[in-house]
């Protein structure tokens, strides 16, 4: 049986739409995943130079006393200022996409079936930093997004409303994906729809 050829595909979708689920459920049928914000955690553990850009960024107030940078602390100061998020954004991309991108590379010419990578804000970029096969978008009605990102970490409804707008127009993003799931369903409904849509994005 000949091996499928290497396929890679961005999976995104604002806050609470499901992606992270759903790119699980792909691993369940073999894809292999990569995802943007493992990234992310490993660049603020511990890579000096994105320390020194949240030092200019937040000031030592970010940091904890292990050294390592607050998360949820940074994320709660970005999402309120949309200056800041940007500059933040500025300061970490390049390496994401840097490495996602050399991934997608390899894995385009020497990879088999499925790489599937969760990248949030991928329809925010001014352009898109590599090529892929396709951009599914996970989605769901506003309402169900405010719940699941409220309830998340404890955040209430107020708290979600401003970090899905911190996202932009992700309203508008069905136009641009390649492929957009409905992830308003139970899991084993939702799990049905994966694999039925798997094979279209392997071709």
């Amino acid at each position: 049986m000949t091996a499928l050829p290497g396929r890679v595909w961005v999976v995104t979708g604002p806050l609470g739409s499901g992606k992270s689920t759903v790119c699980r459920l792909f691993a369940d049928c073999g894809a292999t995943v990569l995802d943007a914000d493992a990234l992310v955690h490993r660049l603020l553990a511990r890579h000096e130079d994105v320390h020194a850009g949240l030092r200019r960024l937040f000031g030592e107030a970010v940091f904890g006393p292990d050294g390592r940078p607050d998360r949820a602390l940074i994320a709660a100061r970005a999402f309120d200022d949309a200056a800041l998020l940007a500059e933040l954004e500025a300061l970490l991309h390049p390496h994401v996409f840097s490495e996602l991108g050399e991934k997608a590379v390899d894995w385009r010419q020497r990879g088999q079936g499925l790489l599937v990578m969760e990248v949030v804000l991928w329809f925010q970029l001014a352009a898109r930093p590599f090529a892929v096969d396709g951009v599914l978008l996970t989605w769901a009605p506003p309402a169900r997004l405010i719940e699941r990102v409220a309830k998340r970490g404890g955040a209430g409804a107020a708290a979600a409303v401003r970090r899905l707008r911190a996202q932009g127009d992700w309203e508008q993003w069905t136009a641009q994906a390649d492929r957009v799931l409905n992830t308003d369903c139970p899991l084993p409904e939702l799990e049905r729809r994966v694999r039925a849509l798997l094979p279209s994005l392997l071709v």
